[in-house]
């Protein structure tokens, strides 16, 4: 009697994985200590086993206070499963009045069996209005990687979409903008600092060996259905390289149009002229082509050249040497 007192039951010969048991044929068994006082089972295995099909026929529930707290705890387990939760056929459901935190001191693998749609992941969040609801979080660092891998990328947003960032690199042949709205999809590039500059559109051809002449630099397409609803380039412009030598750089820019057969020709041609801060422009495409232009036309240099067949002048009035003091200077 008194505070030391103690039961013990011993079985120091029995072998066997029954060598003791306690065992009740109708009622249940009930393991009670006072508050403050541990319930200690120790041995080689614990097996925790039920023979009731019905819910929560294992249960472990703490249930005195706010500072309680149940823990599962691997000592010295280095094996891929130290700890495992495994459901043969039905799910595992986790749920939490507050935070769910799962902290790791090497990765966190979150696998699927089933290649079907039922070995789909997913990450679904309550939150209602502007407040983040799943923040992926590669801890700031500039050299961190958040790694997507997949066949095919999906996000759907009923909102917009943003890419918060000093650099975005987008490594595929194709990126394509595509909506059943009218006038769009929109693509605007915008510059939201308060100076004289504006934002860029870049194209970079980088082949990795020199360059040569006639390398095309880029490419803006414009496609179109004809009546046949077969998809033709109607328009183009496109960049070139003209002279490649080092130093003495020089480039080449085309605007072309198809012409009554589809075939694409180009109606301005911008090219390197022959000097420094020279331009040589050619307007239309073969000898029937049309240049009409509107207004008034300034010609500033040494020499005009008309070579044609047929020259048409509608004016009343045609003045010549306006400009020349005399006659002996309109001569030359």
């Amino acid at each position: 009697a008194g505070t030391s007192q103690t039961i013990t039951i011993l079985n120091d010969a029995g072998t066997s994985e029954s060598a003791i048991a306690l065992t009740s044929t109708a009622g249940g068994v009930n393991i009670d200590a006072a508050a403050g006082k541990d319930v200690d089972i120790a041995g080689g295995q614990i097996n925790l086993t039920s023979s009731h099909d019905t819910a929560n026929a294992i249960y472990l529930r703490a249930n005195t206070g706010t500072s309680e707290t149940i823990k599962i705890h691997a000592d010295q387990g280095s094996g891929a499963g130290s700890i495992e939760l495994t459901s043969d056929v039905g799910s595992i459901d986790v749920n939490s009045g507050d935070n769910i935190t799962v902290d790791a001191a090497d990765l966190i693998t979150l696998t699927t069996a089933d290649t079907g749609a039922d070995g789909k992941i997913s990450l679904v969040s309550g939150v209602a209005g502007s407040n983040t609801a799943i923040h992926l979080d590669g801890d700031a660092n500039a050299a961190s990687v958040v790694d997507i891998d997949a066949g095919i990328l999906d996000v759907d947003v009923t909102g917009r979409t943003f890419f918060d960032t000093t650099a975005l690199t987008v490594d595929s042949p194709i990126a394509t903008f595509t909506s059943a709205d009218t006038t769009d999809p929109l693509v605007t590039i915008q510059n939201t600092t308060n100076d004289a500059n504006g934002a860029r559109l870049r194209f970079v051809k980088d082949k990795g060996a020199a360059g040569a002449a006639n390398d095309v630099t880029g490419i803006i397409e414009f496609y179109g259905d004809d009546a046949a609803e077969d998809q033709v380039l109607f328009s183009e412009i496109k960049s070139q390289v003209a002279v490649h030598t080092n130093g003495q750089e020089g480039g080449k820019l085309s605007l072309g149009v198809a012409t009554h057969d589809g075939e694409m020709q180009y109606g301005l041609v911008l090219t390197d002229g022959s000097g420094e801060d020279e331009i040589d422009v050619t307007i239309g495409s073969g000898s029937s082509s049309v240049t009409t232009i509107a207004g008034d036309l300034t010609v500033n240099g040494t020499t005009t050249t008309i070579n044609s067949t047929t020259v048409s002048i509608d004016d009343l009035v045609f003045s010549i040497a306006t400009d020349a003091a005399d006659s002996a200077a309109a001569d030359g």
